[in-house]
């Protein structure tokens, strides 16, 4: 355990995600077993890695509060960034065909997690239907997010992808009961440029656009969504013959230049 990291008291009956976790469809004893298992929270703050590229796989987790990245690393040790974390999401997936983390999580502001130790979740798995519908279902759920995302970068031009990106975290927001026009990004920038595939002057250009559009209204990492409809609508607009490929090129330029 890092030497900052702390523990946490927990109970999933006094949990405000229930509705979301891995236990959400438990009931008597089954729900006292799952508590049993996570009977403490990790604490982490801004910075820390919850685990690394290559750390071996021995549990899963929920994140509880706060937000975390995911990341792969390229063969000169730079981070790709393939993914954002928000409260009830359930992490770690990705270690267990080969129990190695082919993936790393970051965390970008102070969170908790719960943990799960993947010997115990068997056990629990085996003995329980609903717990291994709900599992099955949230590893679905994280497939097709990531054929979402490959058809996002590969057939979307830059404005679109970020449309889609702020869409995304809106619906991600209203699912856990806030508003979906107005939330704070915990991630920077250069963080969205990169999981975007573009570079953050594009995610700046394309931010005072939608802006001066009066599309959005954004303040540091706080967002409004002034034009919902016109969000969507902008998103699924046709690109115009070579307008991706003028894009690309654009963004290629600028990464040239720096």
């Amino acid at each position: 355990m890092n030497g900052t990291e702390k523990r946490l008291n927990c109970s999933c009956e006094q949990c405000a995600l229930s509705q979301f976790c891995l236990a959400r469809d438990l009931l008597g004893p089954e729900k006292a077993h799952f508590n049993s298992v996570i009977s403490s929270r990790r604490l982490l703050e801004r910075g820390q890695n919850l685990f690394m590229v290559g750390d071996r796989f021995y549990a899963l987790y929920i994140l509880h509060s706060g937000s975390a990245k995911s990341y792969i690393l390229s063969e000169g040790g730079e981070q790709q960034i393939t993914g954002f974390h928000l409260p009830g999401e359930l992490i770690g997936i990705d270690g267990l065909d080969t129990y190695t983390h082919a993936y790393g999580i970051e965390i970008l502001e102070t969170s908790s997690v719960c943990e799960l130790p993947m010997a115990e979740l068997d056990r629990l798995i085996v003995g329980s239907w609903a717990l291994r519908h709900r599992f099955l279902s949230l590893i679905g759920r994280a497939l097709v997010d990531e054929k979402q995302m490959l058809l996002t970068l590969g057939k979307l031009r830059a404005e679109q992808r970020f449309a889609r990106f702020l869409l995304d975290m809106s619906h991600r927001y209203s699912l856990l009961g806030t508003s979906p026009t107005e939330f704070n990004l915990s991630m920077p920038r250069n963080d969205i440029a990169n999981y975007l595939g573009l570079v953050v002057e594009t995610i700046s250009r394309i931010i005072r656009r939608f802006q001066d559009d009066g599309i959005i209204q954004v303040k540091r990492r706080w967002v409004r969504i002034l034009n919902l409809e016109k969000l969507q609508m902008f998103v699924t607009q046709p690109a115009a013959p070579g307008t991706v490929l003028a894009t690309n090129l654009e963004d290629m330029s600028s990464e040239v230049a720096h």
